[in-house]
């Protein structure tokens, strides 16, 4: 009741809900009937029904293994139409070639129109299981990605989206057995790595409770012992009937999904049109592109776990003047930094012990030398075991790497990753560690990797949206538009005088190496300001990066805005509108595109954390608009982009995309042919006066890529 944003959307809700007098789109669950195939027959009758049906379908898998690993296979898989009829085939039947042929039949028929929660997922199930081998046809709608197109800071899963169609609590009898499978198999697994009794007798054999050890297979164990999650094997080991239902169920509440969702969609033009431009096509794209994967680099991986060890051995040696301790231990750093030594703490845990994070160690390695080598020790073990021990696991027999994106991930509606996230990856100019983990990513022999990079994208896209002289101005002339900045604010943000600039610039054109370090650095420190503007970073973010107060920091930002004032301007009725309307909108073209909540402006609280969370929502009243349509050329790029490779057999793939840029893996002769083919897509949308540049790179590696210009 104390925010006003949060108020109206509950009252809106709730007279919604008193005004419908039958609320729920689909038959209770405890009413619905599941044909369980278990004949040829079944399966000939139930896909002739479905197939006549005439409406979509929805479709469900569960799994058992890792995908592109053999092994992989369904464990069932459930068909539901939007009345409620639900037909299910177990892992017995979808073993069985006769049962499965009409099955297959009906998932290849582009006739019939399919969907899913998370269809992305499923349409790779099926064509990671050697038994299918291939990505159903015309899987055309995804109730996850409508609904966060719908409601972008929504929880997306299925567990919870059931609850609006009247299945909430569906996954409840499944979901407490697959706990104890974990369990069961996590046991197991370390069972021959059990130490002795202190008598030295042997342990007793571990006595699963919900699984049958004899039914377990050894492979399973190994990959768990090897870093893999359990539960990616778990669901094989549900007793059949619970499988059946769960499965069931979350196919039939998807198809009352698709039923609700639908009539919300196409009351939503702005969502029909990213649908259908941006986030269906590229749902298609990533399929392909998970599909494919990337080349790792073995030999990559095995030296980047060499430099990692022996430089931890060195800050660990370094770590040893101030004493025996586990710098791994948050207990005995809490003893170190504030017992031992005396720094002042700075915040405390939930628990109330001091806290030693890595916000808290920013803040101190100015008062003792120790700080700096725990926060350096912190990076090299996080980095080992993320990007060189870490990444064997997610190197598939095929000697490539399928990382797996996620179109629901950010509410600004720019594609997230897991497994591994790509995104987070360092950056291969900010340190070799960031070098020798992009390197694990290559090109296979006789192919390059090719990477094209929008540049200066959200500064475009700003500089379009705020129509602001000055910025149109940089960019249609093509200059450098940091470069040009770092000549406003020199004085200001570097305390340069005029005669010290001109000396400064006079020695960088004679070629002096420390007058090129240094306007190379001042450039750098510019471009934070720039992006750090249009991403909504905080002052505080900029003058850790200046290495100043937070005051200056707030006079650099005002001093480039100083010479933008159309920029300034329109975050300045940016954020009007998102105190008026509690959210902001993305564009598209010439319209809206996705709705971005921000809850967070409408809280009248006057305490710290209160002022922060208001004062990051107010920083997305600009920033969304700016990031999300920026990302979404990219993603609206990734469709077109494979179907030229495929559609004119170019010995090409497209592999990656992070951020605003796509990696393509081309055969060596075929380069310059991708890069033109990649900057007339990536380059072609209507984007008003302002140019969409793309720059280049090429190599074997990912980390060791040199610029590259095509067409000279």
């Amino acid at each position: 009741t104390r925010n006003r944003f949060l108020r109206r959307a509950f009252e809106h809700q709730l007279s919604s809900i008193l005004g419908v007098p039958e609320a729920r789109p689909a038959p209770p669950a405890s009413t619905l009937s599941l044909h369980a195939i278990e004949t040829v027959a079944d399966s000939e009758l139930a896909c002739g029904l479905l197939r006549g049906a005439g409406v979509r379908l929805t479709y469900d898998v569960e799994t058992s293994g890792i995908m592109f690993t053999p092994g992989f296979a369904l464990a069932s898989l459930a068909i539901a139409t939007p009345h409620g009829l639900v037909y299910q085939w177990d892992a017995a039947q979808l073993s069985d070639p006769e049962i499965r042929a009409p099955l297959i039949a009906l998932l290849r028929d582009p006739e019939v129109e399919k969907g899913g929660h998370n269809s992305k997922y499923d349409n790779l199930a099926v064509l990671c299981d050697a038994r299918f081998g291939f990505v159903p046809e015309s899987a055309t709608a995804d109730t996850l990605l409508w609904l966060k197109l719908l409601e972008a800071d929504v929880e997306g899963k299925l567990a919870l989206a059931a609850e609006r169609v009247g299945f909430g609590g569906h996954k409840g009898e499944a979901e407490a057995q697959i706990k104890g499978i974990c369990r069961d198999l996590n046991a197991l697994a370390a069972e021959p790595f059990r130490a002795p009794l202190a008598s030295g007798k042997q342990r007793k054999p571990y006595t699963p409770k919900w699984v049958d050890r004899a039914r377990v297979l050894p492979a399973h164990l190994e990959a768990i012992n090897a870093g893999h999650e359990p539960e990616k094997f778990a669901y094989g080991y549900l007793p059949v009937p619970v499988r059946r239902r769960y499965n069931a169920l979350d196919a039939v509440s998807t198809a009352a999904l698709d039923v609700h969702l639908s009539k919300r969609m196409a009351a939503s033009p702005e969502a029909q049109v990213v649908w259908s431009e941006i986030t269906g096509p590229a749902v298609r794209a990533l399929t392909r592109m998970e599909a494919w994967g990337v080349h790792a680099d073995i030999d990559a991986i095995d030296l980047f776990e060499r430099h990692l060890t022996g430089t931890l051995l060195d800050v660990e040696a370094g770590l040893r003047a101030w004493g025996d301790f586990n710098p791994g231990s948050s207990k005995q750093l809490q003893e170190l930094l504030f017992q031992r030594l005396k720094l002042p703490p700075v915040k405390v845990t939930p628990g109330g012990a001091f806290s030693t994070d890595d916000d808290v160690l920013e803040r101190l390695k100015a008062r003792h030398p120790v700080v700096p080598l725990i926060q350096k020790y912190r990076h090299l073990t996080k980095m080992r075991s993320t990007y060189a021990t870490g990444m064997r696991l997610h190197v598939r027999p095929d000697g490539r790497i399928h990382p797996s994106y996620l179109l629901h991930g950010t509410e600004t509606g720019r594609p997230s990753g897991r497994e591994p996230n790509l995104l987070n990856i360092p950056r291969a100019k900010g340190s070799p560690e960031g070098r020798m983990a992009r390197n694990v990513f290559a090109a296979a022999r006789g192919f390059k990797l090719l990477e094209g990079d929008m540049s200066q994208q959200e500064l475009r896209v700003a500089a379009r949206r705020s129509g602001d002289k000055l910025m149109r101005e940089l960019f249609i002339s093509g200059a450098d538009f940091h470069r040009a900045t770092l000549e406003m604010i020199y004085n200001i943000a570097f305390g340069l005088s005029d005669a010290q600039w001109k000396d400064l610039v006079a020695a960088a054109a004679r070629g002096d190496k420390g007058a090129l370090d240094r306007l190379d650095d001042y450039r750098s420190k510019t471009k934070s300001t720039n992006f750090g503007i249009w991403y909504g970073k905080e002052a505080a973010g900029l003058a850790a990066e200046f290495g100043c107060s937070v005051d200056q920091a707030n006079r650099i930002v005002n001093a480039v805005l100083g010479n933008f004032p159309q920029a300034k301007a329109y975050i300045e009725k940016q954020l009007r509108y998102g105190r008026e309307n509690g959210g902001t909108w993305t564009m598209w073209k010439n319209g809206r595109a996705r709705w971005r909540p921000l809850w967070a402006i409408g809280e009248s609280g006057a305490d710290d954390a209160t002022r922060r969370r208001r004062a990051t929502a107010e920083r997305g009243t600009w920033n969304t608009s700016i990031q999300g349509e920026a990302a979404d050329y990219v993603t609206a790029t990734l469709w077109p982009l494979v179907q030229w490779v495929e559609d004119n057999f170019v010995p090409a793939r497209v592999v990656l995309t992070v951020y605003d840029s796509i990696l393509v893996e081309v055969r060596d002769d075929c380069v310059e042919e991708v890069a033109l083919a990649m900057r007339r897509l990536m380059t072609g949308w209507d984007h008003g006066d302002v140019p969409l540049v793309v720059d280049f790179k090429v190599g074997q590696a990912w980390g060791s890529m040199t610029d590259y210009h095509p067409g000279k």
